[in-house]
């Protein structure tokens, strides 16, 4: 039963569209379909408070990816959405 689920999950996230990266000054918004993830990638460290609002809105920081993310789902996104505008 569990396995099915996650074949479910798999093949449900293999027809998922993505959008095109988004680009501010500093950073890029990515969604990265491969390790289900809405990644947002700055030029630099981002200042402290820019990292608040990012951990705030669930985005955590992944030194394996080099980038904040959270999941790729609507929620990630609207959330990503809510940071741009205080970019």
């Amino acid at each position: 039963n569990g396995i099915k689920k996650r074949i479910e999950l798999l093949e449900k996230r293999s027809q998922m569209t993505v959008s095109e990266d988004k680009k501010g000054s500093g950073w890029t918004l990515r969604e990265n379909k491969e390790v289900n993830r809405i990644q947002f990638i700055f030029d630099t460290i981002p200042n402290e408070e820019t990292r608040k609002n990012l951990k705030s809105h669930g985005f955590r920081w992944s030194p394996t990816n080099k980038a904040w993310q959270g999941y790729l789902n609507n929620r990630g996104r609207y959330q990503a959405e809510l940071i741009i505008k205080s970019l």
